[in-house]
């Protein structure tokens, strides 16, 4: 009868075969579960925050790969929040890239911690990219949360992320 989709390229594919039937409606959070945040105190060595599944699509290996670039006297610390079948792989990549000292791997969390690192976050990256597969991210919640604690977000310009990150 009708479909639904939160994102403007799946409005684009859908009204294809739906014309007429198709609706865009975005997603958000709910405000309730991330309340504004109180005062970041300033100083101290910025954290970088991550939060999703070690799977090809979110594109911890890029991501991996980008923070081995920074110069070695600046200072940063990677935090990452997400189980995930490459958890593994990406652990043992951050050995070889001899960034393991600057990771904190904190595996799945409950909200409130996630909300807690949200908080004590100077930058949150997400680097989804397109998994061999064609999997890909739509439109990541973790994207709209970050930025609801006021965190920097910097994400890849695929699928509906451009809808949410400004350039």
């Amino acid at each position: 009868e009708w479909a639904v989709t939160c994102t403007a390229g799946g409005l684009e594919r859908l009204g294809a075969l739906a014309p007429g039937r198709t609706a865009l409606v975005y997603h958000g959070i709910e405000a309730a579960r991330f309340p504004p945040p109180p005062p970041r105190p300033s100083g101290g060595v910025p954290v970088i925050l991550s939060v999703g599944r070690a799977v090809e699509k979110k594109g911890y290996g890029d991501l991996l790969q980008a923070l081995a670039l920074l110069p070695n006297d600046l200072d940063w610390r990677f935090v990452h929040i997400g189980g995930g079948a490459l958890a593994k792989d990406h652990r043992r990549r951050a050995d070889a890239l001899g960034l393991s000292a600057r990771i904190d791997w904190r595996g799945a969390q409950a909200q409130e911690a996630v909300l807690a690192a949200y908080r004590k976050a100077d930058l949150f990256v997400l680097a989804s990219r397109i998994a061999g597969d064609g999997d890909r991210d739509g439109l990541p919640n973790v994207l709209m949360e970050a930025q609801s604690q006021g965190v920097a977000v910097l994400a890849s310009a695929i699928s509906a992320i451009p809808e949410l990150i400004e350039e």
